[in-house]
């Protein structure tokens, strides 16, 4: 259960995000050391340790074959092959980084994401970032939690900075406990602004009542007055 300012907010119809997609990175596969040609393996997507999908991949000079099956109309299923060329360029201190050429667009970029069967690049498949869609409160309590759970902390707004962890440096603790602090005080002074912005709309809907409370009041008084004039009998 999320504290102040988490939750979702609604608006304005939010377009679909990198994170709601499959992901096929470039950068895990280097990290594997999976990008050598003649490298074949199986790549597994889990969710809750559990598989939820799986593609088989092959590595050759400047390409990747991808191959993998998805449920197509109904219950049938269709195996698809997919040839992402590979682009290498040179890193500033030696060394080449690898890219993925979207096989759409043809854009260097790291990551593809699934779109119906082919694998493309964020940009072809309409999507953004999850974080780009939270509003400017959503990034700043975001910011304030992260720079806690660096410091081993609990996310909680509300509980103390916690003391440096065991292993970091203290000038790196430091920088990080500044930061926290500041994020925290603003976090403070946006929720401030909140309940004065409350406050002041409550006072007005009370205003309003008295005011509708008094002019009810006139009203039925000025009625029983042309009801029953002055001087008048039954």
């Amino acid at each position: 259960m999320g504290g102040y300012g988490s939750g979702r907010h609604f608006g304005a119809p939010s377009k679909a995000t990198t994170e709601s997609r499959l992901q096929l990175d470039v950068r895990s596969l280097k990290k594997q050391n999976s990008l050598k040609p003649g490298t074949a393996g199986v790549l597994s997507w889990l969710s809750n340790n559990r598989e939820t999908s799986s593609l088989g991949f092959k590595v050759h000079q400047d390409r990747i074959i991808l191959h993998y099956r998805r449920h197509y109309q109904d219950k049938v299923w269709e195996d698809v092959e997919e040839i992402v060329n590979l682009n290498f360029t040179p890193c500033n201190y030696g060394g080449k980084r690898v890219w993925f050429l979207c096989p759409q667009c043809g854009r260097q970029v790291l990551a593809l994401y699934l779109n119906g069967k082919d694998f493309l690049c964020r940009h072809c498949c309409r999507l953004t970032y999850a974080v780009q869609q939270k509003t400017m409160k959503d990034r700043l309590f975001r910011k304030a939690r992260k720079f806690r759970e660096r410091l081993a902390g609990s996310r909680s707004l509300f509980d103390p900075i916690p003391p440096k962890p065991k292993g970091m440096r203290w000038r790196t603790y430091w920088r990080f406990y500044r930061e926290a602090e500041q994020t925290t005080m603003k976090c403070f002074a946006f929720m401030d602004r909140e309940l004065e912005k409350a406050r002041r709309t409550l006072l007005t809907v009370e205003d309003k009542l008295q005011w509708r409370v008094a002019k009810g009041a006139e009203e039925e008084a000025s009625s029983l007055k042309t009801e029953h004039p002055k001087g008048s009998r039954g």
